[in-house]
């Protein structure tokens, strides 16, 4: 009876510790995401640059996607962009002030000019989030975790666009970017000088079957110098 007993109680006690241990693995916010598709095309090639670069030889630059004001609500944006492809544990803190050095979004976005027409299989979005996992060894795997790099190398559709001379004036644009999991639409304006707007998103899929979501990323800047080739 008393082995009986003794039997009963490490098995008990064995059950409890394998529900707390996959517990904790689900619970781990160091989860691999390299498993995953980041939306668009994970062969995007970032920077990892937090700024606003100048350009290299005129034709290449990357902004930054930002709101100074949001606070935590930055992260729930990405949060809700990302969960179409995976839960909010798998992403890390983000900082959406526009001087953080440590996490952030970059932002890159080339408009193909061809006979003076916007030639949107070639229009090409890039984004890379920086958050606070970047860096950190995945407990599961033992990888580095990277940044979340994106890559839409074409865009959809092209509402409006005004201004394609790169040389001088005032333009605006509204381009739309799609993927397996929903719609990209990026509105901005440019000078000579610096090109502004916004980005805002609206998924077709949740990775948990709940409701897909929508809303806004950020605003960026990002010289204009770069913007058309």
């Amino acid at each position: 009876m008393k082995n009986i007993f003794v039997k009963s109680i490490l098995v008990l006690f064995f059950g409890m510790f394998l529900i707390l241990t996959s517990c904790a693995k689900k619970n781990n916010s160091s989860q691999n995401r390299a498993g995953v598709s980041p939306r668009g095309d994970a062969g995007a090639v970032g920077t990892t640059t937090l700024g606003v670069n100048k350009c290299a030889n005129g034709s290449y630059t990357t902004g930054r996607l930002y709101n100074d004001t949001a606070g935590a609500t930055f992260r729930n944006a990405w949060v809700d962009f990302f969960s179409a492809i995976f839960a909010e544990n798998q992403l890390g803190e983000i900082s959406g002030a526009n001087t953080s050095t440590t996490t952030g979004v970059d932002f890159e976005l080339k408009l193909k000019i061809v006979n003076g027409q916007l030639n949107l299989a070639e229009t090409k979005l890039m984004m890379e989030v920086r958050d606070s996992f970047v860096n950190q060894k995945n407990v599961d795997t033992g990888e580095i975790i990277q940044p979340i790099k994106m890559n839409f190398p074409s865009a959809s559709e092209g509402s409006s666009l005004t201004g394609t001379n790169t040389t001088g004036g005032l333009g605006q644009f509204t381009l739309v970017f799609a993927d397996n999991y929903g719609k990209v639409t990026v509105t901005g304006s440019y000078n000579q000088t610096q090109t502004q707007g916004t980005v805002t998103f609206a998924n077709t899929k949740h990775y948990n079957s709940e409701s897909a979501r929508s809303g806004t990323l950020g605003n960026f800047i990002q010289n204009s110098c770069g913007l058309f080739y």
